[in-house]
This record gives structure tokens, sequence and C-alpha cells, in this order.
């Protein structure tokens, strides 16, 4: 169990108990193979938006591979993934996507 969050430590894996570093770690070593060309590289490439993050990857890997979340960063994910869910509930219903009833 994390010491902050009481989350099983498997939770940080997929559902085939890969871990998501893991993960991240073949994506990447797939997309810079020899046999992924140039241009599909550079086609996916133009597709992402800027990750300000990227300077401060190897650091981000690292808190997460110690499994010892931030409890400040925790929560804020946590409200914006909520405040996602709300948004996305509300404009389901205003579609009606859903019933108030489901």
């Amino acid at each position: 169990m994390s010491k902050l969050i009481g989350v099983p430590e498997a939770d940080i894996q997929d559902p085939c108990g890969t871990s998501l570093v893991e993960r991240h770690i073949e994506a990447k070593e797939c997309f810079l193979a020899p046999e992924t060309s140039a241009s599909h590289r550079e086609r996916l490439m133009r597709q992402l938006p800027l990750n300000p993050l990227l300077d401060k990857f190897e650091s981000l890997v690292d808190s997460f591979r110690s499994r010892i979340p931030d409890p400040i960063m925790l929560r804020a994910v946590k409200e914006a993934f909520l405040a996602l869910v709300r948004a996305q509930y509300w404009q389901q219903l205003h579609d009606n996507s859903i019933s108030p009833r489901n």
C-alpha cells in the first residue's frame, strides 16, 4: 500500500500487471526504433501539443517509481480529473446522450 493514499502498488500497473513506466519505455523504444519511419514519427509529433514537462521527464519518472505521491499534486490531479468528469456528465445530459435516471 502507498503510505499516503492507501492505494495498493498493483494499481500503478495496467490490468495485465505491467508497470506503467515499463510500458512507457517500451512505447518510446518502439517509436524510436529504426523500423519506424522518420516521416511517420514526424506526423505523430505534429499531432501532439508541446509538452512543458519534457525537460522534467526523468525526475517525474523517478518520482513515480518511488510510489510516494506528493499529496498536494495528488489532490490537484484528482480535482482536475473530477472537474473533467463532471463537465462531461453535464454535457452528456445537455446533449440527451444519457438520462438523469441512468
